[in-house]
């Protein structure tokens, strides 16, 4: 998945379940160490055996600018729900590819995971109108974070 922003190009790489290996760890072990990560998105991130990531690679030999996990896919009773439970973009290309990124994000979601009926997520009251751009809808709100849910199709 491209994404193209003021003439440079960003890949949106997909990593399944399975695919979480060496690459993945040597490629997004940053994101995971990083305390200004954990600040930003107020949680340690952590791997579960069914996330899915999306890492925004900004080019050849470059570190990755972005990661996303999306968690819960098939666990809930129906099996139909998934969670966007981290987006994270560094700060001095958030404003330019945090609704790009999640946008691929959603149509990957809608295109190819079938079983996938609904999305939800928490996220900061400062990213939850890019959220509602992209079909969520808050459902709660607490202190600074807004839950959504966004129904497929």
């Amino acid at each position: 998945m491209k994404i193209k922003r003021k003439g440079r190009e960003f890949v949106v790489r997909v990593f399944a379940p399975e695919d979480l290996g060496d690459e993945f760890y040597r490629l997004a072990g940053r994101f995971f160490a990083s305390a200004a990560v954990r600040t930003e998105i107020g949680v340690p991130m952590t791997v579960a055996d069914n996330d899915w990531w999306f890492l925004v690679d900004a080019g050849e030999g470059e570190a990755p600018v972005g990661i996303i996990g999306l968690s819960g896919v098939g666990l809930n009773a129906s099996g139909t729900v998934g969670i966007v439970k981290y987006v994270y973009i560094v700060p001095d290309l958030k404003k330019e590819l945090y609704d790009a990124v999640l946008g691929r994000v959603v149509h990957f979601v809608e295109s190819k995971m079938e079983k996938v009926k609904t999305l939800q997520t928490t996220c900061h009251e400062s990213t939850a109108s890019i959220y509602a751009k992209h079909g969520f809808q808050e459902i709660s709100r607490r202190g600074q974070y807004v839950k959504m849910t966004r129904g497929k199709g």
